[in-house]
């Protein structure tokens, strides 16, 4: 059984596991996940349990019978008829033939259990009176319909990796058996998460999902593509200023990207040179995943007409944050070596005659504040739309 947590996160809901309520059982945890995602037929991260119609009700109400039908169904899920039998290896079949063709940890793991273990969960899965394995994420966890499902994904998933058909994945056969932790768990994905993608599905629209794991992976690679590149500029001598200008956003100064388009270069010959450009990413289409102004950027960052119709107030955050890198045209100079004040002389200045920035005047002018609370207004009208 998961350690006590140390609270909810807010707005989680009651059925959400922290990490440290997972514990050690984190293992047991990613194969349960994985079991009802396949007893769903849901291959993808993004996948989201439909709603079951309310013929798929009927039918099982039809099937299923009473509530008293539950203390004994575990007996039942132990048995398969021959006409399941089929069925089940034609949705066994048809699953690996799914797999097969996509790329991700899901579908590799998915893929790596024995077509037997497969077609043993599918037959319990129409032992216990079910056509298809759809949740009611949205219902009571607590109704029949939800129940039965409960027991079957528990059950299965005892069933298989009492086998050690979920080895690949290190799960605990002890762990495994353990129905107080498997409810914890089950609920945790159904009635926390996979609830939470369907929410997100039904107030955004369909699709939703998708982007926001796409937006997801596209800032983890452009973080790592950062780390990339910050390691290459350190290796280079570059000074401390130049690496804290790394970014790829929409409102960058072009020479910015071109600069680190050619720093790329840098890093694939040095990755090839030690054997490890396997390991190095490149950047892709660009993807703009955030419109949220960074902190610690330099001015040169911002493309100077973007940034020319900013607010004031926006503007003057940026006053003294100096200059990262020279025009183009002073590249192949020794810049790299100069101090912050023996590069703004020299190169910086001449940078930021392009920046319309304010004055300390003009700041606590008279009037500043009524001002500033219109440009504030319209920030959103000025910012690139938000791909979050």
């Amino acid at each position: 059984m998961p350690p006590e947590g140390k609270g909810k996160k807010k707005g989680s809901g009651p059925y959400h596991l922290t990490t440290g309520e997972v514990g050690d059982a984190k293992a047991v945890q990613g194969g349960f996940n994985l079991h009802i995602r396949m007893l769903s037929m849901l291959t993808k991260a993004s996948g989201v349990p439909p709603t079951p119609s309310p013929e798929l009700l009927h039918d099982f109400e039809s099937r299923f019978g009473s509530v008293d039908r539950l203390s004994g169904l575990k007996a039942e899920l132990r048995k398969a008829k021959p006409d399941a039998f089929q069925e089940a290896t034609s949705m066994a079949r048809s699953l690996r033939m799914a797999v097969t063709a996509q790329r991700s940890p899901i579908a590799t793991n998915i893929g790596r259990i024995k077509e037997v273990w497969i077609r043993r969960a599918f037959c319990i899965v129409f032992a216990a009176g079910l056509k298809k394995f759809i949740p009611e994420v949205f219902g009571a966890p607590d109704s029949l319909y939800n129940q039965v499902h409960q027991m079957v994904a528990i059950h299965s998933f005892q069933v298989i990796a009492a086998g050690f058909g979920y080895a690949h994945m290190k799960v605990d056969t002890e762990q495994a058996q353990n129905d107080s932790l498997l409810d914890q768990l089950y609920e945790n994905f159904v009635f926390s998460y996979w609830e939470k993608l369907a929410k997100a599905e039904l107030r955004k629209g369909p699709g939703t999902v998708v982007k926001s794991i796409a937006d997801g992976n596209a800032y983890r690679r452009h973080v790592q593509l950062g780390e990339h590149r910050v390691d290459r500029l350190i290796a280079e001598g570059f000074p401390k200023r130049a690496v804290c200008g790394i970014a790829t956003d929409i409102y960058v100064t072009p020479y910015i990207t071109d600069f680190y388009r050619e720093l790329d270069t840098l890093c694939f010959m040095a990755a090839d040179a030690e054997g490890n450009s396997q390991y190095l990413l490149t950047e892709r289409t660009r993807q703009y995943i955030s419109r949220r102004f960074p902190s610690n950027a330099t001015m040169d960052y911002f493309d100077p007409i973007y940034f020319n119709a900013l607010p004031k107030s926006l503007r003057a955050r940026y006053r003294h944050s100096g200059v990262a890198l020279p025009l183009p045209s002073h590249w192949k100079e020794n810049w790299q070596h100069l101090t912050d004040t023996q590069f703004m002389e020299k190169y910086g200045n001449e940078v930021l005659k392009s920046y319309q920035l304010p004055t300390d005047e003009q700041m606590e002018s008279a009037g500043d504040n009524e001002e500033e609370q219109e440009d504030e207004d319209e920030v959103d009208d000025l910012m690139p739309a938000d791909d979050t």
